[in-house]
């Protein structure tokens, strides 16, 4: 597996230009795996999305999104209280 790590906002550029290799299409039909994972702060933690590159056209498919900032004071208790 071929990983780029670079932060969200180049995230685009940096998988516009790994689809314009001819290289890259060749490592990904001989089984390999590429994947860009874009690097966001929100709050005081660093999340992370990743897009991984599909082997038959090269289109970027999100593998997953970064988490975002909890807002609110939410109890899991209280989902389950006898007062509902």
């Amino acid at each position: 597996m071929l990983i780029q790590a670079t932060s969200a906002a180049n995230m685009s550029a940096r998988v516009a230009k790994i689809q314009s290799k001819p290289e890259a299409s060749a490592w990904l039909k001989a089984g390999g795996a590429i994947e860009v994972w874009g690097w966001i702060k929100r709050g005081n933690r660093w999340r992370v999305k990743i897009v991984a590159l599909a082997a038959e056209d090269m289109r970027a498919v999100v593998v997953a999104k970064p988490g975002r900032k909890p807002h609110g004071c939410w109890a899991p208790a209280a989902l389950f209280s006898s007062d509902a």
